[in-house]
């Protein structure tokens, strides 16, 4: 499935950022083919993760506003204090665009069918994604429907192992992300994975750089 996830990602997000018309259906077909590409030449040289995804929607995303062929389409966020267990659950939700508290759960609950250790990483990095924001007090509207959750559960997914390294080396990245994917949504870009990615290529490179050992 190494070229099949991005595909899916960047299917899910053109229609969730734009209506449907013939110009976005060509969207995601171009985009998925150029997700392979990119997969194809990156996992060669970096673990490619979801860049993928990311660089084919976001040229996507350039291309069809450039081009004013579909609307793009607003989606409003609640304006009240954050539910912590709501926030939490659709960390899990948003990483497939999902803003829904069930289906958050249910995906949590497949991750666990997969492998006990991903989910508890996943929920940690839901967990601790959800309480940075609130510590660095991050938009409350944005904590409230998993902004900055889902690349946090991505991250503790990739790199959380039974080690104690492991642990460290998803904590930073978790903190990592919630405060790249903020910085990033300052500038006027959609951040998609792209906090997780860079986040999650940061920690690699320095526990490579540092040779963090791997204890227990």
């Amino acid at each position: 499935g190494l070229y099949g996830f991005n595909g899916t990602l960047v299917g899910i997000a053109i229609l969730f950022f734009f209506e449907v018309n013939v110009f976005t259906a060509l969207a995601i077909i171009i985009g998925s083919i150029l997700s392979t590409l990119i997969m194809y030449v990156m996992k060669k040289r970096v673990p490619a993760f979801t860049a993928p995804f990311v660089i084919a929607t976001w040229l996507m995303i350039l291309g069809i506003k450039f081009l004013n062929l579909a609307p793009f389409l607003s989606s409003s966020t609640p304006n009240s204090s954050p539910d912590f267990f709501s926030a939490i659950s659709m960390g899990f939700g948003q990483v497939m665009f999902q803003g829904n508290l069930i289906t958050g759960a249910i995906f949590l609950l497949a991750i666990l069918i997969n492998s006990s250790t991903a989910a508890i990483y996943a929920l940690y990095g839901s967990l601790l994604g959800v309480l940075i924001a609130i510590l660095f007090s991050l938009p409350l509207e944005m904590i409230s429907i998993g902004l900055f959750g889902y690349n946090a559960v991505l991250c503790g997914i990739a790199l959380g192992t039974k080690k104690w390294s492991g642990l460290i080396l998803a904590t930073f990245t978790i903190i990592l992300s919630v405060l790249i994917n903020y910085g990033l949504g300052k500038t006027g870009i959609i951040t998609l994975t792209a906090p997780f990615v860079i986040a999650t290529w940061i920690g690699l490179f320095a526990k490579n750089t540092l040779s963090i050992p791997s204890k227990q």
